[in-house]
């Protein structure tokens, strides 16, 4: 199943989503991820964006994950259309429409960690963690 988790950006927390499913889920599973607001930065890595995603990378370099070469990606109907399931934490006035009216949706009420401490960016890193955890004991009891 291709899973893909979107927020404003794709900077923090569908990167966060995306890294941590890929850690821990068997491969039938495969997540990828985008952002609602990317547009020109599209394709910029993590690492190249510097203090906007420092909190992000360190905080998954914790957890021994390495975010830093990690692309931004604009979010599409058409990557939508190619996902199994969607589940975005974008804030919905953020979002278009095509990803708003869509039924299948789901969405994860988690705040963005955008210029937040490392220990708010923390708690989420968490929180996204718990709640991916969730989401493959859901996909594997299927």
């Amino acid at each position: 199943m291709k899973i893909l988790f979107v927020c404003r950006g794709n900077v923090g927390r569908s990167q966060i989503a995306e890294l941590i499913f890929n850690r821990r889920s068997d491969t039938r599973h495969f997540a990828s991820s985008a952002g609602t607001n990317v547009r020109e930065k599209e394709g910029q890595s993590l690492e190249e964006l510097g203090m906007g995603a420092q909190n992000v990378v360190e905080t998954l370099k914790e957890v021994n994950i390495n975010a830093a070469n990690q692309k931004r990606t604009q979010l599409t109907e058409a990557l939508m259309d190619e996902a199994d399931m969607v589940i975005t934490m974008a804030e919905k006035d953020r979002s278009p429409d095509y990803l708003l009216n869509n039924p299948e949706a789901i969405y994860w009420e988690v705040p963005d960690p955008k210029h937040q401490p490392a220990e708010v960016t923390r708690e989420i890193r968490n929180t996204i963690s718990d709640l991916v955890e969730k989401l493959i004991n859901d996909l594997n009891q299927k």
